[in-house]
């Protein structure tokens, strides 16, 4: 009786998406392979990994109907676990996600027009509810012979701006959950590698680095930071903090709390900067470095 519910619950909602003339995102046995890159230039602590973002059975939550989203590093998808919960609106062409015993936030608007802000579900604590995400630009692009609305979306994230690439009926090329995941030094930087549905590759994006599925490269573990202009360390107890210029240029060094706010900022011309950082409150921040040049870098940090 449930799986005859379930069917006439996903052909209603079908037939509903067709009628709008939109590709819905959500289905059933849809997968995303993104993967997780730890962004430094250091080769001995680099790695790749390749999360699955399955789509799985219908469940009801508050009255609404969601898919369950299971998530797994292993590439047989054996030892998946529900990490949350997908809706699809067809008439107002917007997605939701909650984790669990969230409330639901918004984490696609495909109806949204150019110079439209959204904000929407954060994967990560640090990065602030308030992000904004603008549509700069719309267009299409042919996948299957079908053409499917793409939208440019900027995002801005302690100071820096970055555009990304939201798909109808595909997602983020970011990867479904992670499109306002700003790239980090020190930190993971996502990429959708492959999308598949029931069972058969629907899209794959032309990462010019990467052309596989499942890419699995583990390094070693660093906790200092390497950048091309800039070396980054800590003391053991997280007191202080120490930036030195490889190229002795003038730099400006700012410190942004998990709300946004910039917390810290100076100039230097030295090559060398030490930031003492006993007064600050325990947590994670962001570190933003700006060289001479205008060269920007940001990293994640744990004091």
């Amino acid at each position: 009786m449930k799986t005859k519910l379930s069917l006439i619950l996903i052909l209603c909602f079908s037939i509903n998406c067709m009628a709008n003339s939109y590709l819905p995102l959500l289905q059933e046995r849809t997968q995303w392979n993104v993967l997780h890159a730890f962004n430094t230039t250091v080769p001995s602590s680099n790695y790749k990994k390749t999360e699955l973002l399955k789509l799985g059975a219908d469940t009801i939550i508050s009255g609404k109907t969601y898919l369950k989203l299971f998530s797994t590093y292993n590439k047989e998808a054996t030892d998946s676990t529900i990490i949350g919960f997908l809706r699809e609106d067809c008439e107002t062409k917007r997605v939701y996600y909650r984790e669990n015993n969230e409330e639901e936030k918004l984490l696609y608007d495909f109806n949204a027009q150019i110079g439209d802000t959204l904000y929407t579900y954060q994967r990560f604590s640090f990065i602030p509810d308030s992000t904004p995400n603008v549509i700069t630009a719309i267009d299409s692009i042919e996948i299957n012979e079908k053409l499917h609305a793409r939208r440019t979306v900027e995002i801005t994230v302690f100071d820096q701006k970055e555009s990304r690439f939201w798909i109808e009926g595909v997602g983020c090329e970011q990867g479904l959950i992670y499109h306002s995941y700003p790239g980090m030094t020190g930190g993971e930087i996502y990429y959708l590698l492959c999308m598949y549905k029931n069972g058969e590759l629907f899209y794959q994006p032309q990462w010019e680095m990467f052309h596989d599925c499942f890419i699995w490269e583990i390094g070693t573990m660093i906790t200092n930071v390497t950048m091309d202009d800039f070396y980054i360390s800590q003391d053991k107890l997280h007191t202080s903090l120490s930036i030195i210029n490889k190229n002795g240029q003038a730099f400006s060094a700012y410190l942004f709390d998990t709300q946004g706010k910039k917390v810290y900022q100076t100039t230097t011309k030295q090559a060398k900067l030490n930031i003492d950082t006993q007064s600050f409150p325990k947590g994670i921040y962001v570190l933003k470095i700006k060289s001479e040049d205008a060269n920007q870098h940001i990293t994640k940090i744990i004091l």
